[in-house]
C-alpha cells in the first residue's frame, strides 16, 4: 500500500487499486484484513490498521478505536462514545481514544 498524489494505493493479489483519499470514509480492521469503506463501495485487503494510519499520516485520518480509522472529513456527528459518518454508519470510539479525539474536536472548532 502506498500514497501517491492524494490517492490511497493498495494491492490485492496481482492487482493494484487506487482510491481517491477524499472518497474514503473509514478503514476497519478485521483480524488480518482491512476493510476500506468509500462513498461508493467496500473492499478488503491484507494489512494492519497501524500501517494504513502511517501511510495516511499527512491527511485528516484519526484512529477512534483499535479497529477503526476514520476520515475526519466524513465525520457527520461527533459524540462522546461514537461517530456518525456521512453514510449514516455509527462507529464506536474506544475508551482509550476518547480523550485524544475530544481534544482533536476542540482544536478544530
Amino acid at each position: 500500500m502506498k500514497l501517491t498524489e492524494k490517492y490511497f494505493k493498495y494491492q490485492k493479489g496481482h492487482e493494484i487499486y487506487n482510491v481517491p483519499i477524499s472518497e474514503i470514509l473509514y478503514f476497519e480492521s478485521r483480524k488480518r484484513e482491512i476493510i476500506i469503506v468509500t462513498t461508493t463501495s467496500k473492499d478488503a485487503f491484507y494489512s494492519t490498521i497501524e500501517d494504513v494510519f502511517e501511510t495516511l499520516g499527512d491527511y485528516q485520518f484519526f484512529q477512534i478505536h483499535r479497529s477503526y480509522l476514520i476520515n475526519y472529513n466524513h465525520a457527520k456527528v461527533l459524540r462522546y462514545s461514537e461517530v456518525v459518518m456521512t453514510n449514516d454508519e455509527v462507529l464506536p470510539i474506544g475508551k482509550t481514544k476518547r480523550r485524544s479525539f475530544r481534544n482533536r474536536q476542540l482544536h478544530d472548532l
